[in-house]
């Protein structure tokens, strides 16, 4: 199965020929969406061509920053934020010709923006529980689409992750509940994966919120054992966990194209042999009374 990239390709685009070349050095102003909500605005002003700014807009920014999200931000933009753009949560300011010495790293952090924001409540995690620290029982929980959540609850040796998914669409219900079984099922068959589990009630580890059960919505939990987040593996986890929901419904849809392919196929199929059954045209010469011939084609009405 194809895994989503963690990157904005747009992002590491636009900034890479701009490090690279002065002719695109020019004034812009882009406007980018990206997963989950997220959307980004490049700019770059008339004055100043060798600056340019990027910010993002994200509806759950500050709930991310009382879970750690601030000190892991700045430990990895440092001198590059600057006080937010207006109707944006985080700004950067990028001076090309000061950067030119680290253009690859920042171009890498800036395309990981995204991910570098929802992920830092779990980078932060990760690392408290690799310490040894104790984050208490709390368990935080972060609503990152409409009416869809994601729950983190430490422990002293694991990490449980706990998504609530919507499936607006009764198709999408069905094909998400045999792909969610289907998934945890697997996981229970690779070595060393995360424990996962499937669930249309809320489970335990969330029952603090008081959840209802709703035909509607599925919840999916993913255990991380400390063998998940250690040093070599913990900036992968943070790749991969949290684009999990996008995940699924990426493969849902690649799903159900599949399928109208596959019933289109078919139709065409069946209008062959329909096709292939149709009888042939008749010609029958006819005189008239005095004697004139005439040639009458007989039609057949297609399928």
């Amino acid at each position: 199965m194809i895994i989503i990239s963690p990157e904005n390709r747009i992002l590491r685009d636009v900034l890479t020929k701009r490090f690279k070349s002065q002719n695109e050095r020019i004034p812009c102003d882009i406007v980018i969406a990206d997963f989950d909500g997220v959307t980004y605005h490049i700019l770059t002003l008339r004055e100043e061509t060798n600056v340019v700014y990027v910010s993002v807009s994200i509806r759950i920014f500050e709930e991310l920053l009382n879970f750690g999200a601030q000190d892991i931000l700045t430990r990895i933009y440092g001198d590059l934020i600057v006080d937010p753009e207006e109707g944006y949560d985080f700004s950067l300011r990028i001076d090309l010709e000061e950067k030119k010495s680290d253009a690859a790293k920042i171009i890498k952090d800036v395309a990981l923006l995204r991910r570098n924001i929802i992920g830092a409540p779990f980078l932060f995690v990760f690392e408290a529980v690799s310490r040894g620290e104790d984050l208490g029982d709390q368990t935080a929980k972060f609503e990152y689409r409409s009416e869809e959540s994601i729950f983190l609850k430490p422990s002293t040796d694991k990490v449980t992750v706990v998504f609530s998914i919507l499936f607006k669409d009764k198709d999408d219900q069905v094909f998400g509940q045999v792909f969610l079984k289907e998934f945890a099922s697997q996981a229970k068959k690779v070595r060393n994966a995360p424990y996962v589990t499937y669930s249309k009630v809320p489970p335990q580890e969330i029952e603090e919120f008081q959840l209802k059960e709703r035909d509607d919505v599925a919840y999916l939990s993913v255990v991380l054992f400390e063998r998940h987040f250690d040093t070599r593996k913990r900036g992968t986890s943070v790749d991969l966990i949290p684009s999990l929901r996008d995940y699924i419904h990426y493969h849902l849809k690649c799903c159900k194209a599949y399928l109208h392919q596959r019933m289109r196929a078919r139709v065409n199929e069946f209008y062959k042999v329909l096709n292939r059954a149709r009888p042939q045209i008749e010609n029958k010469e006819k005189k008239t009374m005095s004697g004139r011939t005439f040639k009458q084609q007989k039609t057949v009405k297609r399928w």
